[in-house]
């Protein structure tokens, strides 16, 4: 079992000895049995939440060798959610080889942003130092919350979860004697949370739901007996 790489990489091994999966995407190649989690789906729920609480020039950072460790995959959820909500737009996404405080606040002031979506705990005390107000001026949703203690607003992984998946596709290709690279690699994606916290405006489960449904923003003649959705907690 191959645990996520600190950085994106390929491993030289002789794979014909080996039944193999990999957890994420850090590692590059071979192409084996992977599980992680649904990184697109995350971003998207991340901008759905800060939408539902009112914000609209909402912004992603994150560094590239962040991006590239997930194979692109947060950047593209929010690229896509962003589009289906009518405010795309390429100038919002903060995306250096390695993030920094001067930069990053220039880009933040550079296009008034009211939100941002990252996975830098510095960001957060950066933009206290400058002046901001968090959640009051600016929000901010780390797409992979640490520790779900209340603290900051985001995305929390089933990392538990992502692992029992992999553990089930090692022990599947040991029990039928399969060794060396797949034909045909699979991919369990294991889906997020999304947790209020002192960063963000919090959402309810309803609107969250109307949002994700694209009945935004919910008004008070709706519905109101809409089922829990899965990606808020």
């Amino acid at each position: 079992m191959v645990a996520p790489l600190p950085t994106p990489t390929s491993l030289a091994l002789d794979w014909s000895q080996f039944s193999a999966v990999a957890i994420a995407y850090s590692l590059t190649a071979p192409r084996l049995h992977r599980s992680s989690d649904n990184h697109v789906a995350s971003a998207r729920t991340a901008v759905t939440a800060l939408a539902a609480a009112g914000r609209r020039r909402i912004g992603l950072a994150l560094s590239r060798l962040y991006d590239r460790r997930v194979n692109g995959l947060w950047a593209a959820g929010y690229l896509l959610q962003m589009y289906d909500d009518g405010r795309a737009d390429s100038t919002f996404i903060h995306r250096p080889a390695d993030l920094d405080e001067t930069t990053f606040l220039a880009w933040v002031k550079r296009h008034r942003l009211d939100a941002v979506i990252g996975t830098d705990p510095r960001i957060v005390s950066w933009m206290k130092s400058s002046g901001y107000q968090i959640p009051g001026d600016i929000a901010y949703a780390d797409l992979d919350v640490p520790v779900p203690d209340g603290s900051v607003a985001g995305i929390y992984q089933d990392a538990e979860a992502i692992g029992a998946a992999a553990l089930d596709l090692l022990a599947g290709q040991l029990m039928r004697h399969e060794r060396g690279l797949p034909d045909k690699p699979k991919v369990i994606l294991i889906e997020s949370r999304w947790l209020n916290g002192a960063t963000a405006t919090p959402v309810t489960a309803e609107s969250l739901g109307h949002a994700l449904a694209g009945d935004f923003p919910p008004t008070a003649d709706m519905m109101t007996g809409i089922a829990r959705p899965g990606a808020f907690d």
